[in-house]
């Protein structure tokens, strides 16, 4: 596997679910659209980007880590933050972490990469998320929450949340597999981690509701640097789209869920898993291993009717700590670049920074805006006014096709001629099909952005 993952967040559903052809879009007079993270979950960047922005050089020497030893690399990352903005940090840590496949280009815009959530979920989301957003250190636990716009319209119903470039904890898992599974150290601290934010959310008054591995990330890029364990990631829940106000139901779920995600990761993706499977049919077997025990209690309780998360807690919470402890005195520098995640190649966020294209339509204006609107449009003689459809619109050009393919990005370079017919095609003979976000009013004109009509 390459060395920065694209491994999707769990901010929703798996990414590897089938897109909903119904599902809306974030506004592109608003956002850039990097990639589609999940049906209803997109990772942008906002259409007015700060192309002058970049790092400042690090400082030789700051007060907040200048007492520290030299080769605490990752102590001296986190003090950064208690003198710097977290922007700033955040490109400086990737530098100095050597995990990133991104352009020192595109590097520097990370920062301002969001991801923005649609669609019917958004309300309840934006709800939950307030309530537990409330001070700095939540930023330790959950997904933030930049901003959101709730509306009755569907399409213009969104929440803006600040993206975690890490792997989900299922991914990480499977990652860590393929060089002998998670070490016990870093399961206890998993696992501490975990207890500390659900019991935040609980907290805050809310229950999760949804608790799994792919609704858990791993940040190694902290906002505040206090609260941390040797710069060991924190553990942030996502995916708060089945989030409700806290009741002993809710609380009794959240506490089931967090055992199944135990046992999930000590099952299958600790340097303890051979032994879990070599032994499942063996109920005698004897060991000392710290980290089976704890799967055998897990599992014991798991069986009882009600656990609670205090429960979870008296059991486990000492136990851990003692395993977290026998941990290296900082995070190793493999383990810090398999946790990070571009979240999107190159190509994507190249893909994304492109200017748009401007098409203005010069005859018929009116009868491209019934076309958008999905009204009746009278044919022409030649039998061409556009495909009449609610979401898909074919675009025919007599004239300049090649500077605009290689505007877009379709061809390198722009090659020469017109369509026959004035029907706009490739060379290979394909139609250009334009997705469409919704009706132009009067008085606008139709833009393209990587293929992707906008509203200018």
């Amino acid at each position: 596997m390459s060395l920065a993952s694209t491994t999707t967040v769990g901010f929703d559903t798996a990414a590897s679910a089938p897109p909903d052809p119904s599902a809306p879009t974030p506004p592109p007079h608003l956002f850039r659209l990097i990639k589609r993270l999940s049906p209803t979950t997109y990772l942008c960047l906002p259409r007015a980007i700060n192309l002058s922005q970049a790092a400042p050089p690090i400082a030789s020497a700051l007060t907040a880590f200048t007492t520290l030893p030299n080769d605490n690399v990752r102590m001296q990352q986190q003090a950064w933050n208690v003198e710097h903005p977290w922007n700033d940090v955040l490109v400086w840590m990737m530098q100095h972490n050597g995990a990133s496949l991104l352009s020192a280009r595109v590097l520097d815009l990370l920062p301002q990469v969001v991801v923005v959530s649609m669609g019917d979920a958004v309300r309840q989301v934006c709800e939950a998320l307030e309530e537990v957003n409330r001070h700095e250190a939540s930023s330790l636990y959950v997904s933030m929450m930049v901003k959101s716009q709730l509306t009755k319209a569907r399409q213009s119903r969104w929440v803006v949340m600040a993206p975690v470039f890490g792997l989900t904890l299922e991914a990480y898992g499977k990652e860590e597999m393929e060089v002998g599974g998670i070490a016990n150290w870093m399961v206890a601290h998993i696992f501490l981690a975990l207890l500390d934010s659900v019991a935040h959310v609980h907290a805050s008054g809310v229950a999760h509701g949804a608790l799994t591995s792919a609704g858990v990330v791993l940040d190694v890029y902290p906002r505040v640097v206090w609260h941390r364990f040797r710069g060991y990631p924190d553990v942030v829940l996502s995916s708060f789209a089945a989030a409700v106000p806290i009741d002993a139901a809710g609380e009794e779920k959240d506490a089931f869920a967090v055992l199944r995600v135990m046992e999930e990761v000590i099952a299958n993706w600790s340097d303890a898993t051979p032994f879990v499977r070599h032994a499942e049919g063996d109920a005698d077997m004897v060991t000392d291993d710290p980290i089976l025990l704890v799967l055998r209690d897990i599992r014991l309780l798991h069986a009882t009717p009600s656990p609670s998360l205090v429960d979870i807690r008296a059991q486990f919470e000492v136990r851990l700590i003692d395993i977290r402890a026998s941990g290296p005195a900082q995070l190793p520098r493999p383990t810090c670049q398999r946790l990070h995640s571009d979240l999107a190649t190159q190509a994507e966020f190249e893909r994304a920074l492109r200017e748009p294209a401007v098409i203005r339509f010069e005859d018929r204006y009116e009868d491209f805006i019934k076309i958008m609107a999905d009204e009746p449009v009278e044919m022409g003689a030649g039998g061409h006014a556009g495909m009449k459809t609610k979401q898909i619109m074919v675009m025919r050009f007599a004239a300049k096709k090649s500077e605009f393919l290689g505007v877009i990005g379709v061809v390198e370079e722009a090659r020469e001629g017109t369509d026959e017919d004035g029907d706009f095609k490739w060379d290979d003979g394909h139609e250009m099909v334009v997705d469409v976000a919704e009706p132009v009013l009067p008085g606008q004109h139709q833009s393209i952005f990587g293929g992707d009509l906008e509203w200018k």
